[in-house]
């Protein structure tokens, strides 16, 4: 499906709900178009969204979700089974353009690369994201935005990076892979990667009020991201922060925090379990 033009959905627009919208059997959505929102398809709430089986999404182009823009909730979305996202832009979500989310799960060797928006490169949603896992092999990498490189969210319950995730050359202004307000849970484990992102606020992560934990284990490494402010991740106040279990923490640099800036106060920091905090730098120890 490749080629449509709208104002509405480039391809399909759906006034109502839908209950399941799935992309699968090496489908290919390519280069439509909306000169509002939905390159591909602008629709109302969905159950559940799902791309798989070696789908590809590429350079779909609107002013709301280059590909997709659904306008209100979305209950789940999954990518899985070696499907590509990539190439795709748009002022808000440059891959999908979303209401809150209950449960956004990126796993398979799913691989969403090269997208680009205002914000959220890939991913804008407005409202809160219960549930977010990378896993699986999967590659998020190359997105770019101006808040958000990757995903741009008021709030996240639960960011999980597992199961090999790369997270890589995301950029940003604020959050090279993520922009969020709030975060009650993140966890960095199961051999995960998170290395070579940027932006002036959070090379990686900017979380711009609250933070109730932040935990690397399992063999993660962080490193090589950039900013003015918190190489990895850029925070307002902790309550715990944890390093442990084989993670490494290396190379990351910026003006205030090497690796890890915080505005406010950390109740907790521990360090344990043979992991590893070397080579990060900063240039200076005061804001402006």
């Amino acid at each position: 499906m490749s080629g449509n033009r709208a104002t509405w959905g480039g391809a399909i627009r759906v006034a109502f709900d839908v209950g399941q919208l799935t992309f699968t059997g090496s489908s290919t959505i390519t280069n439509n178009t909306a000169t509002e929102d939905g390159g591909f398809i602008n629709v109302g709430p969905v159950s559940a969204l799902t791309i798989d089986g070696n789908s590809t999404i590429s350079g779909n182009s609107a002013k709301g979700g280059g590909a997709i823009n659904v306008l209100g909730y979305l209950q789940s979305l999954t990518t899985s089974g070696n499907s590509v996202m990539s190439g795709n832009r748009a002022t808000w979500g440059g891959f999908i353009n979303v209401g809150p989310v209950s449960a956004l799960t990126i796993d398979g060797n799913s691989t969403i690369s090269g997208n680009s928006a205002k914000g959220g490169g890939a991913i804008n949603v407005w409202g809160n994201v219960q549930s977010l896992t990378t896993s699986g092999n999967s590659v998020m990498s190359g997105n770019r935005a101006t808040w958000g490189g990757f995903i741009n969210v008021a709030t996240v319950s639960g960011l999980t990076v597992n199961g090999n995730s790369t997270i890589s050359g995301n950029s940003a202004k604020g959050g090279g892979f993520i922009n969020v307000a709030t975060v009650s849970g993140l966890t960095v484990n199961g051999n995960s990667t998170i290395s070579g992102n940027s932006a002036k606020g959070g090379g990686a992560i900017n979380v711009w009020v609250y933070l109730q934990s932040l935990t690397t284990s399992g063999n993660s490494v962080i490193s090589g991201n950039r900013a003015t402010w918190g190489g990895f991740i850029n925070v307002g106040p902790v309550s715990a922060l944890t390093v442990d279990g084989n993670s490494t923490i290396s190379g990351n640099s910026a003006k205030g925090g090497g690796a890890i800036h915080v505005w406010g106060n950390v109740e907790s920091l521990t360090t344990n379990g043979n992991s590893i905090v070397s080579g990060n730098r900063a240039t200076s120890a005061q804001p402006p």
